[in-house]
């Protein structure tokens, strides 16, 4: 009878002792992850998991045909904008002139449309323009600008500021060429400057960065969960198990402010799955450089193709070797001539774009080709389906479709 009295006096006393983090339970999740946490198995699964998915994730970064930074001069932009530019805007003042006479109907929503599209390749013109320049194209399209609203309001523009304005659009591909580096300083034109880009960075949508990001947080929450437990939480048990719901917070909330961040100061992305024109244009010098761009490890994009090396092994391989006309040298794919005619098939040389390998480096395309570099599609494979719905297949992962 003691005893028990004893007993259950002490049991009284535990219960109203407060819980300062000394006595703890353990609840089911706690005995879920201490006994996880025992099997060394789990944690490698867990390891190449994250791996995996940090791949698949992250695949923008590793394998793209954009640099990551360019800081260069896109000659064949500029001038392609200079062009239109200059007709478009001539036509504008055109209409103008034909507005103000009532000579056509409908000439003034023209006008407006074509100033439009005139102000769209002046902005591109402005990249490359020094600021003393782009004050000069400034002027111009505020001139148009002014005119359009004068006749707009009924005003007459008069034959004298036609003529200015027809003249000076007239003179506009002549006054913005493009000059030489070698030009003499007192050349007609202008000397264009290098612009810094990021075109990686705006292929990215908003969707990626939420994965990114959340796969950084998720990863790296054994290093911040332990410094939260011990530092703000100072290891007491109750207070940790409360912190569980924040702790799930961050896990959801830090990817979703990121990716609202992202779409308000950077947009939701380009196509990433259309073939950018950087490589081509550094190839064949529609794209100066000031300084050596910077591209993914893996320099091949998720639709672009090398038809002359479609289907071939990976580039390690000795039967993958090429000679200087594109032939293979080994195995059974190296060409032979008919035994009747004498024909040997046309050989098709390797094109080597800015970036990448030579056409017998190992690395050029280490798990060979199909219509594509075969790293680089599995990449964009992996990137698109680990966001897509189950159950569905993801589009662009086959080379057929991504061309």
């Amino acid at each position: 009878m003691t005893t028990r009295t004893s007993n259950g006096a002490r049991s009284a006393e535990l219960a109203a002792t407060p819980d300062t983090g000394r006595t703890y339970s353990k609840d089911y999740w706690d005995l879920v992850l201490e006994q996880l946490g025992k099997h060394t198995l789990f944690k490698v699964g867990m390891f190449v998991l994250a791996i995996l998915y940090g791949l698949a994730i992250f695949a923008p970064l590793i394998g793209n045909d954009r640099p990551y930074v360019l800081v260069a001069v896109d000659r064949g932009a500029y001038d392609a904008a200079l062009r239109g530019a200059s007709s478009i805007a001539a036509s504008a003042v055109r209409k103008l002139a034909a507005a103000e006479s009532g000579s056509e109907s409908g000439s003034l929503a023209e006008a407006e449309r074509e100033l439009q599209a005139v102000s769209t390749r002046f902005d591109v013109m402005r990249l490359h323009l020094s600021s003393a320049d782009g004050e000069d194209l400034d002027a111009l399209e505020q001139d148009l600008r002014a005119a359009r609203e004068r006749v707009g309001r009924g005003q007459d523009l008069g034959d004298e500021q036609v003529e200015d304005l027809a003249g000076r659009v007239g003179e506009l591909a002549t006054q913005f060429a493009p000059l030489a580096a070698d030009a003499p300083d007192d050349a007609v034109g202008k000397r264009l400057v290098p612009h810094t880009s990021y075109p990686i960075l705006k292929s990215i949508g908003w969707g990626s960065i939420f994965f990114m990001v959340l796969w950084l947080v998720g990863a790296t929450f054994p290093l911040w969960n332990r410094l939260w437990n011990r530092r703000i939480l100072r290891g007491d048990r109750s207070a940790i198990r409360r912190a569980r719901t924040a702790k799930w917070g961050v896990l959801a909330g830090v990817p979703l402010v990121a990716m609202i961040g992202w779409i308000l100061f950077v947009g939701g992305g380009d196509a990433a799955f259309d073939v950018a024109p950087y490589k081509e244009g550094l190839t064949d010098g529609t794209i100066v450089p000031s300084e050596p761009p910077r591209f993914a490890p893996l320099p091949y994009g998720y639709a672009e193709l090398h038809e002359e090396e479609m289907f071939r092994p990976p580039t390690w391989w000795k039967y993958a070797q090429l000679d200087s006309d594109g032939r293979y040298i080994h195995g059974l794919r190296r060409p032979k001539a008919d035994l009747v005619t004498g024909y040997l098939p046309p050989p098709v040389p390797t094109i080597v774009r800015f970036a990448e390998p030579w056409p017998n480096s190992p690395v050029r395309h280490l798990a060979g080709t199909d219509e594509q570099d075969a790293t680089s599609s599995s990449a964009c494979c992996g990137a698109v389906a680990s966001a897509w719905p189950s159950g569905s297949s993801p589009p662009l992962c086959s080379p057929s479709s991504a061309s």
